[in-house]
């Protein structure tokens, strides 16, 4: 709210109507500046000190705006954009299309590795390494794809229970993948086999003579 009358058309104006002498009144003394700059007005705090109704003084304040005592912008509870200078004409309006189209297509490559991380089955820790040009990375062994921990029937701390016993098995002696499996039920053979490739994988086993031996 700004008030736009000068100080002599507010005089005349309150004394030919009264009935908004106490609300200009209270505006002036309550938001100083109000003759010079927009002020931001409580509409609820104000209808309560007036003893009326919000609805009343929004109706009140719509009236001086139109008698051209003030300009006034209704309270709004969502946030305001205010333009502070003219919009350009469509016309007028110039875009880089080489700085454009560049910054779609890294966009775009943004989105793919974003893709790529989240739905390949390959080491997280090697994915973003390859992304900052690192391409010769060994796995880390402790994300989720290292460890399975993502899979349907194997748990984390299933993982690390078979983990523990095919260590020791082969710590106390080296065997072939054959006689590791043997060691255990043959309705565990598919998991043990999925987590003999895994710790492949983060080098904690390597072959040698078709045989199995911890790092």
């Amino acid at each position: 709210l700004i008030v736009v009358a000068n100080k002599e058309e507010l005089y005349d104006y309150k004394l030919k109507n009264r009935a908004f002498d106490q609300l200009i009144t209270i505006i002036l003394r309550t938001y100083q500046g109000a003759f010079n700059n927009f002020v931001n007005i409580n509409e609820p705090q104000l209808a309560r000190f007036l003893k009326i109704a919000p609805r009343r003084l929004r109706k009140a304040l719509k009236i001086l705006e139109q008698d051209r005592i003030i300009e006034y912008r209704p309270f709004k509870e969502t946030p305001q954009i205010i333009f502070t200078q003219p919009k350009t004409a469509i016309n007028d309006l110039t875009i880089d299309q080489k700085r454009y189209s560049f910054l779609k297509e890294r966009q775009k490559k943004r989105i793919e590795k974003a893709i790529e991380y989240a739905s390949e089955p390959i080491c997280r820790s090697q994915l973003l390494l390859a992304y900052f040009g690192e391409t010769d990375a060994s796995p880390c062994g402790k994300c989720d794809i290292c460890t399975n921990r993502n899979s349907e029937d194997i748990s984390k701390e299933q993982f690390e229970i078979y983990q523990n016993r095919i260590q020791k098995i082969l710590e106390k002696q080296p065997q072939t993948a054959r006689q590791v499996l043997e060691k255990f039920p043959a309705h565990y053979h598919k998991k043990i086999t999925r987590i003999l490739t895994v710790l492949g994988e983060q080098e904690l086993i390597f072959i040698k003579n078709s045989q199995l031996f911890w790092k």
